[in-house]
């Protein structure tokens, strides 16, 4: 529940930004993305980003407001 993960058809595992940075080379609706995802040395910049969202997304999304998303 911390953060996403994208596993490839080799196994290897892509986690948080560096998961949203590895679709947005794959998927058509995240290539605006890739661009600033791809900049030397920025990937520290977005790691601390997707944790900052990651740890507020349902007050982001206004989801969850019945419970249905806690873990039991």
């Amino acid at each position: 529940m911390e953060e996403m993960v994208v596993v490839d058809t080799r196994g290897r595992e892509w986690r948080g930004a560096a998961a949203v940075r590895y679709l947005s080379r794959r998927l058509v609706a995240l290539w605006p993305l890739a661009v600033p995802l791809h900049v030397p040395g920025s990937m520290r910049l977005w790691a601390a980003l997707y944790r900052l969202v990651a740890r507020n997304r349902y007050r982001i999304s206004g989801g969850c407001a019945d419970g249905s998303c806690r873990i039991r």
